[in-house]
């Protein structure tokens, strides 16, 4: 978002951590077993490795690490996709969902932000601050597989909530959302631009297609 370099990132290292486990489990149904071993021993060392230079026991968060090994300290939403990738043990979970709940952090009236509320780069701006519906999804996915099922429905409810307000006030389903639910999303920054004229002349986005499409996901939850 602010600075180039070449990093390892949670996000991304927990997304092919389970494009592993799904490669597996289609080679199961495929009959080829050898396959299914091999990328559960590739997903293995991958989460092995996740555990290993991702987390941090002082803050018990999980940061992306710059190309010389040294933590990004800042605390962001992927810090919590290690729950939804399912790799995360008991204890560690108990000290990211103290995070997850603190309201000085990610616990604002539209959870959950992208960067908390503590951290001096927070703001209103796109990925610094609003709260975007993809990464609020796998959450509680993460949170429903793990048990924490009451966490992950007031996740689910504030999300439907905020998705309706706004587009009864807008007509439209967003891009992002303001975390404290008092902003229009077209008046949100987006890279340094304010509503229509965001950064590079385009502002929070209308119409949003994954935004609507998980909606309909989450509306759907638990109906058979």
């Amino acid at each position: 978002f602010d600075r180039p370099g070449i990093d390892d990132h949670v996000d991304l290292s927990c997304m092919i951590y389970n494009e592993m486990e799904c490669l597996a489990r289609i080679a199961v149904i495929s009959d080829r077993f050898d396959d299914a071993a091999e990328w559960r021993e590739q997903a293995q060392k991958l989460a092995d490795a996740i555990n290993e230079r991702m987390w941090d026991e002082e803050t018990g968060f999980y940061y992306d690490v710059r190309a010389d090994g040294e933590f990004l300290k800042m605390k962001t939403v992927v810090g919590f996709l290690p729950i939804w990738a399912g790799i995360v043990s008991q204890e560690r979970l108990g000290r990211l969902m103290a995070h997850l709940l603190d309201p000085r952090e990610f616990a604002t009236e539209f959870p959950i932000p992208t960067v908390a509320l503590d951290e001096p780069s927070f703001s209103d701006d796109m990925w610094r601050g609003p709260t975007w519906i993809n990464m609020n999804y796998l959450i509680f996915r993460g949170l429903m597989r793990n048990g924490l099922i009451a966490e992950a429905n007031d996740i689910r409810a504030a999300t439907l909530r905020q998705i309706a307000k706004w587009y009864d006030s807008e007509g439209a389903i967003y891009e992002y959302y303001d975390c404290f639910a008092k902003t229009a999303p077209r008046m949100l920054h987006r890279k340094g631009g304010v509503g229509g004229r965001g950064g590079y002349g385009i502002g929070t986005i209308a119409d949003y297609g994954w935004s609507a499409a998980l909606y309909v996901a989450l509306a759907n939850e638990g109906i058979e």
